[in-house]
């Protein structure tokens, strides 16, 4: 295993000691490299974090097309889906509450939010929340529906209804957390990108660094 060496130049996009030890053992499988992992790992970061192209990297990362090797290795492997994985079982039974990110898909801006989110379910879900604007979610059978309630014309929501909306957004507005959190650790959620492949890269890679930034996050308050 190559030796790592700190880069002069920090980013703040960069893994600490604490996130590169989380997830190194993940690395083992992919072939080997004449820069270390970490380094190459930072590199594909970065290039989320900032939205440049490949050829734009700084010199002070290892070669753009060494980079790209890497990154289309570990796709090709499996790699990114399993460091999503790990985090989100690591933390599970401990965090209780954990925020992590389990599972996502990528639409343009002009798709249909509650077509797509049917997707996300599956029978090792329990429960769905989701604000008024996902009626009509189809959800796999053995999965409660908790999405809140829509008034309409004529027909406005009762006490009781609103009342279990409130109850309702109390658990859904977790969610926002996840995007609160996002946008506070990574520098937002919002991709613009000229084809649907790169705008997939973008959003898994912010996902990953997301969940790994909140495992160490949650590891801390455990240690406490």
């Amino acid at each position: 295993m190559n030796e790592y060496k700190k880069r002069e130049q920090t980013y703040p996009s960069d893994l600490t000691d604490r996130q590169w030890a989380e997830i190194e053992p993940l690395f083992s499988g992919l072939r080997e490299y004449t820069w270390p992992k970490r380094e190459l790992l930072d590199a594909v970061l970065y290039l989320v974090k900032t939205g440049c192209q490949w050829r734009h990297l700084p010199h002070d990362f290892p070669p753009y097309s060494t980079v790209h090797s890497f990154y289309r290795r570990a796709r090709i492997n499996g790699l990114w889906d399993r460091i999503l994985q790990h985090l989100v079982l690591k933390t599970r039974e401990d965090a209780g509450r954990s925020k992590l990110i389990t599972d996502y898909t990528v639409t343009p801006a002009s798709a249909n939010d509650a077509r797509a989110a049917e997707g996300l379910f599956d029978e090792n879900d329990n429960v769905a929340y989701g604000d008024s604007a996902y009626p009509s979610l189809k959800l796999p059978e053995g999965v409660e529906n908790q999405i809140s309630e829509k008034a309409r014309r004529g027909h406005p929501l009762t006490e009781e209804q609103r009342e279990k909306n409130h109850q309702k957004a109390k658990r859904r507005c977790r969610v926002e957390h996840v995007f609160a959190g996002m946008v506070q650790m990574v520098g937002g959620t919002n991709i613009r990108c000229k084809n649907k492949s790169r705008a997939i890269f973008n959003i898994s890679m912010l996902n990953l660094l997301y969940n790994m930034r909140r495992v160490v996050s949650l590891k801390r308050m455990c240690t406490a």
